[in-house]
């Protein structure tokens, strides 16, 4: 926070409550934050980034960053751990292939429905920025390449968000974010791992600048 100077024209958002990124975190994490709001930064836990709207005033950011939104998405059902719990050493090679050509498909349907779950994340986060951004200003939204073709980005459009460049994360992350400390990893705790991480080696920034509308905006849903 330090490096930052005097925070009164930043906020900073958390979809986990106080209590949980403390419980994830510890120590670091209250060091962080204290920094933060020492220097009047606004803080804001408990908050979805789809609903920036009910929580700030319209036209009040210059620029809203929404930094590797990830969906986390449910068991699909495909039998594996019933095969795996049947596998011995005496298991067959068919019993292998059969075991190898599940996992292929869970990993398959899991992918797809990560790809719907943040398409649909993006296309309700979209208006809520749109709302909260000042004409001029950016919407910035990073996520790993493998997320790049993710279908709600076309609909920052249908908001006034024009996409005007996209930019390597990866300069950014380690000339600015890293030694602010920045880690990125999931919302979610993954069983057993603690607090997963993830590599930012290959992933952008997509940057979108906010229209002069024909007419004022409403909140989302209007």
């Amino acid at each position: 926070a330090s490096r930052f100077g005097e925070c009164s024209g930043l906020t900073a958002t958390s979809l986990e409550s106080r209590a949980e990124l403390l419980s994830r975190f510890g120590a670091a994490f209250t060091r962080r934050i204290s920094g933060l709001e020492a220097r009047l930064c606004g803080v804001h836990h408990s908050l979805s980034a789809v609903d920036l709207a009910t929580k700030f005033r319209q036209e009040s950011f210059d620029c809203v960053s929404f930094n590797f939104p990830l969906c986390s998405t449910p068991s699909t059902g495909t039998g594996l751990r019933t095969v795996e719990a049947e596998s011995s050493p005496e298991a067959t090679d068919v019993d292998a292939k059969k075991l190898a050509e599940l996992r292929r498909k869970r990993h398959a349907a899991e992918a797809r429905q990560s790809y719907r779950a943040l398409s649909e994340l993006l296309e309700s986060f979209f208006p809520a920025a749109a709302f909260v951004l000042r004409p001029g200003g950016e919407c910035h939204v990073r996520l790993t390449d493998q997320y790049a073709t993710v279908g709600g980005l076309k609909t920052a459009e249908r908001h006034g968000l024009a996409l005007v460049s996209r930019v390597d994360f990866l300069p950014a992350f380690e000339q600015v974010y890293k030694p602010l400390g920045y880690r990125p990893s999931t919302v979610e705790r993954s069983q057993g791992r603690g607090r997963p991480g993830f590599d930012v080696r290959h992933s952008t920034t997509f940057v979108f600048r906010r229209q002069r509308p024909d007419k004022p905006l409403g909140p989302p849903g209007t």
